[in-house]
C-alpha cells in the first residue's frame, strides 16, 4: 500500500503482501471485502498515531467485510494508555462485518512490545481501531456502571475528573466484564445500578465492591430450576460462582425476585455467593461483608471446597439474608472462619456448619 489518497470504487482482497517499511499511507476505497475463510492477509504498518504519516489506514466508503482474514501488524509505535490507531475508517453507520482471524471484538494483542486491544465498533462507532491497553492487559482497578452500556470503546465514561479512564479498558457496563478484566488482587468498583447477571465466575483473587448495599442490585439473568442441589437441574443460577480464594465481596444486594412479575415473589437465584466445589480447589480467605441476599432458593452464602483439606480464613459479617426457601442462609462445610453480625430472617435454618470430608471438620467463630 503506497502512500495515496486515490479513490477506488471497491476492493476485494485475495492476498496482500507485507507493505514496504517506508510506505505508511492512506488508501480511499469504495468497499472492502476480504476473502471468506481466512485466506486473505492484511498487513499494516503502525509507526505512529497519525494516519498516513504514522500508520496505514483504509478509508472505506462502502461495506467492510473482514471475512476472517489474517491481520499482520508491524511498526515502532509508542503509545500511552487509551491512545488509538484507526486502521479502518468506515463511513456511515453500517457495522463492520466479520472480524480478523483470532481477534474477536475487544481481543488483546501485542504491537512493538505494547499491549493493545482491537475493536470493530470504535472511532465514531463503526471503525476498526487499536487502543493502547494497560500493561498486562489487566488494570488493577476497574469500574462498572450499567448506564455505560452502548458507549464507544475508548471514550471516558464519567468525564474529566471521574475515576474511570476508558470504556472497555478499565470501565465496563457489566460486572462480568469487570471481573474478567481486572488484575489479580485488584478491585472491581460497581456503581449504583441494576445488573442482570448470573453465574459470574470469579477465577482470581480480587475485591468486588459495590458503591452501596441498597444501590447496587443484582438480579438473575436465568430462571433457576429450584431444586435442592448445588448444580443439579436443567438451570442453576448464582450471582457469584467463586473459583478462587482471596476474594472479598461487599456492599451490594443480590435479589432473586423479578420485579416485573407483580404479585409473585420469585426465587430465580439458587444462591447468592457460592464456591464452586466441583473443581477440587481449596478456597481460603473469602470475605463476604455488608451485602444483602434476598429471595434465593437454596443458599445465601456457601463456602465449601470439596477437598480433603479444610479451607480457612473466611469472614461472613454484617450481611442481611432473607427468604431462602430451603436454607440455610450461611453454610460452612469443612471451613474455618468467622460468621458474625448477620441479620437472618424468613427461613428455618440460619447457619449450617458441617464436616463433609475427612478434613477434620468445620470451626466457626461467632
Amino acid at each position: 500500500m503506497k502512500p495515496s489518497r486515490k479513490f477506488l470504487s471497491s476492493v476485494i482482497f485475495i492476498c496482500m503482501g507485507t507493505m514496504p517499511a517506508q510506505a505508511a499511507g492512506i488508501l480511499n476505497i469504495g468497499g472492502l471485502t476480504m476473502s471468506v475463510g481466512g485466506t486473505s492477509i492484511l498487513s499494516m504498518q503502525v509507526n505512529g498515531l497519525s494516519a498516513g504519516s504514522g500508520h496505514d489506514q483504509l478509508v472505506v466508503a462502502g461495506t467492510v467485510n473482514l471475512g476472517g482474514a489474517t491481520l499482520v501488524l508491524s511498526g515502532s509505535v509508542v503509545a500511552s494508555v487509551g491512545q488509538q490507531v484507526v486502521l479502518i475508517d468506515n463511513d456511515g453507520a453500517d457495522a463492520v462485518l466479520g472480524t480478523f482471524a483470532g481477534l474477536a471484538n475487544g481481543a488483546g494483542l501485542t504491537l512493538n512490545s505494547q499491549p493493545f486491544r482491537i475493536f470493530y465498533n470504535g472511532g465514531d462507532g463503526n471503525d476498526v481501531v487499536l487502543i493502547r491497553d494497560y500493561d498486562g492487559h489487566a488494570p488493577t482497578t476497574v469500574y462498572v456502571d450499567d448506564d455505560w452500556a452502548g458507549l464507544t470503546p475508548g471514550v471516558d465514561p464519567d468525564g474529566p475528573g471521574g475515576p474511570a479512564g476508558f470504556y472497555m479498558l478499565d470501565a465496563f457496563s457489566s460486572i462480568q466484564a469487570g471481573v474478567d478484566r481486572v488484575a489479580v488482587g485488584g478491585t472491581v468498583n460497581i456503581l449504583n445500578g441494576n445488573y442482570v447477571e448470573s453465574n459470574v465466575p470469579v477465577t482470581k483473587a480480587m475485591t468486588i465492591a459495590g458503591q452501596s448495599r441498597d444501590g447496587v442490585v443484582i438480579r438473575s439473568a436465568l430462571v433457576d430450576s429450584n431444586i435442592d442441589s448445588s448444580f443439579g437441574g436443567s438451570v442453576y443460577s448464582y450471582a457469584f460462582l467463586l473459583q478462587s480464594g482471596g476474594v472479598t465481596i461487599r456492599d451490594l444486594t443480590i435479589d432473586g425476585d423479578d420485579p416485573a412479575t407483580a404479585g409473585v415473589v420469585e426465587h430465580n437465584f439458587r444462591g447468592g455467593v457460592m464456591t464452586d466445589h466441583r473443581l477440587g480447589t481449596v478456597y481460603n480467605d473469602i470475605t463476604v461483608q455488608d451485602i444483602a441476599v434476598r429471595h434465593a432458593y437454596r443458599r445465601g452464602i456457601q463456602i465449601y471446597s470439596g477437598t480433603a483439606s479444610k479451607s480457612a480464613g473466611h469472614l461472613v459479617d454484617g450481611n442481611i439474608i432473607e427468604d431462602i426457601v430451603t436454607g440455610p442462609a450461611v453454610a460452612f462445610f469443612d471451613a474455618v472462619g468467622t460468621i458474625s453480625n448477620n441479620i437472618i430472617s424468613g427461613m428455618d435454618t440460619a447457619i449450617e456448619s458441617n464436616q463433609w470430608s475427612t478434613s477434620g471438620g468445620t470451626t466457626v467463630g461467632r
